[in-house]
């Protein structure tokens, strides 16, 4: 079995969100993506859980937060790979950005593996918004605010791109869309 999930968190004054998956079958498979914008004071939590309990599983975990004003963003992700689960692949990814000088965001990808034969890999990076890629754009005519918009949409589409139902990408894209043009500055 195959199970693609995107996770999007768009708003909400305190969220918590519990995802907890379990690889069964031989040949199972998870890919997951999320993405969480947030703003003013909120406060999203999320806490995804994967355990390979069978051979030949993978599981793929791609999250992004930008945190903005006085906002907390959240996740604690752990793949566990069991003694039984040889051949097994494991990958986390995750990207922040943080929008301004309030705003938190903690990150806490792990790995428990009890099993030598698997590939696995973790890495999380937050930070702020590159001045020297907004220099870049600006000395190639693009005004500061166009210029931070392109990178804030460009390091959203790589989840955004994932959605495979139309109608609901659209939806989600003109909420997203809504969100940066309504931010003051960052």
């Amino acid at each position: 079995s195959i199970l693609k999930m995107n996770c999007i968190n768009l708003s909400g004054k305190l969220l918590k969100n519990n995802y907890y998956i379990n690889l069964i079958a031989k040949n199972s498979e998870c890919l997951l993506n999320g993405l969480c914008i947030i703003n003013k004071n909120n406060h999203v939590d999320s806490f995804i859980e994967i355990v390979h309990n069978n051979k030949y599983s993978m599981s793929n975990l791609n999250y992004k937060i930008i945190a903005h004003d006085n906002s907390c963003g959240i996740l604690y992700a752990k793949s566990i790979i069991n003694k039984s689960s040889s051949n097994c692949e494991a990958h986390q990814k995750n990207n922040n950005l943080i929008l301004s000088d309030k705003a938190k965001i903690h990150a806490n990808p792990q790995l428990e593996i009890y099993n030598d034969e698997v590939q696995c890999s973790h890495s999380s990076s937050t930070g702020a918004m590159e001045k020297e890629n907004i220099y870049y754009m600006r000395t190639r005519g693009i005004n500061e605010e166009d210029a931070k918009i392109l990178l804030l949409n460009g390091f959203i589409n790589s989840i955004t791109n994932k959605i495979s139902d139309i109608k609901s990408k659209n939806n989600i894209n003109r909420k997203i869309n809504n969100y940066i043009q309504n931010v003051n500055s960052f």
